[in-house]
């Protein structure tokens, strides 16, 4: 097994039962060889996108945006690794002596009332989004001992639910998932939900955050480098206190944070799909390596539902 110890490992370094060097990129959108390899998806993700992702290791390429990227507010240093799943995640976490922390989306839930000006807030979690959840959770025990993570969701019940299913499968008692204001809602993305919900009305869902993800920018969010940006720098801080966490968030969120950092290219045609998102390692130099995490890296969907 390969070891993820280093102050910057390989790449390649943190795939399940793969020496140093040996290329394990599945394929980028579905699993089962569709889709297009990560190497191939992040040489051509700057020409299909009309924004510029981050910079590994700093600001945005051109970035604009209300908060711009300078010396008063530098920005953490990172990398991008290849696509990894839970079982990977536990890995490399637990060989890991800093920060291991998970940004997922939620488990299945009933369908979102495109009028809801909530956005779904009090829906729950379907059979098939605990089951999910659970599944993932136990993936994740060999991460490390109960008490060293933090577990945290937005303020919607299906966010709770899944990362309190979650917990409850690590061996941490359910009531240990709260809410975690900066991935909720607005959160560290959203500058004015209003301005979303109205803007989703408008085009309606799938044409407008396939227009954000393809363009950067959308009516009521932070661009999109920007929301990445802060992500990492919320990160970077003391915000966590345990080794591991784990946040349950919202594809959106999760949409922004990897087109951000060019850890995979999201768009209607490829979305976030249930308990996909972003892992990042904490490296002991304060970089991070991000990856691109799904439940089962051999299988995956990525269908946009709303």
């Amino acid at each position: 097994m390969a070891s993820c110890r280093g102050p910057v490992v390989s790449h390649m370094d943190c795939a399940r039962n793969t020496p140093p060097g040996t290329s394990r990129h599945p394929p980028l959108g579905g699993g089962r060889g569709k889709g297009k390899d990560l190497r191939q998806e992040r040489q051509i993700s700057s020409l299909q996108l009309n924004f510029s992702p981050l910079r590994e290791g700093g600001c945005p390429a051109g970035a604009g945006g209300s908060t711009p990227c300078g010396a008063e507010e530098p920005f953490p240093r990172f990398r991008v690794g290849p696509v990894i799943d839970y079982a990977d995640f536990a890995v490399c976490a637990r060989e890991s002596p800093v920060r291991a922390v998970i940004l997922a989306r939620h488990g299945e839930r009933p369908s979102i009332d495109p009028d809801d000006p909530t956005f779904g807030r009090t829906l729950p979690l379907t059979a098939a989004g605990e089951a999910l959840a659970r599944a993932c959770g136990r993936a994740l025990r060999p991460a490390g001992r109960p008490e060293e993570w933090t577990f945290g969701a937005s303020q919607f019940r299906r966010t709770l639910l899944t990362a309190a299913y979650v917990a409850e499968e690590i061996g941490a008692p359910p009531e240990s998932a709260t809410v975690c204001a900066e991935v909720g809602i607005p959160g560290l993305w959203i500058e004015d939900a209003a301005a979303v919900h109205a803007a989703q009305l408008r085009l309606g869902v799938r044409v407008y955050h396939d227009r954000q993800m393809r363009e950067g920018v959308a009516e009521g969010f932070w661009p999109i480098h920007q929301c990445a940006r802060n992500v990492l720098t919320w990160l970077s801080g003391h915000a966590i206190a345990t080794r591991l966490a784990f946040f349950a968030t919202h594809d959106c969120h999760l949409g922004c944070l990897l087109n951000g950092l060019g850890a995979a290219q999201i768009n209607a045609d490829h979305w976030v799909g249930f308990l996909q998102g972003c892992a990042l390692f904490e490296q002991p130099n304060g970089s991070w390596r991000a990856h691109y995490l799904v439940p089962d890296k051999t299988n995956y969907a990525n269908e946009f539902i709303f």
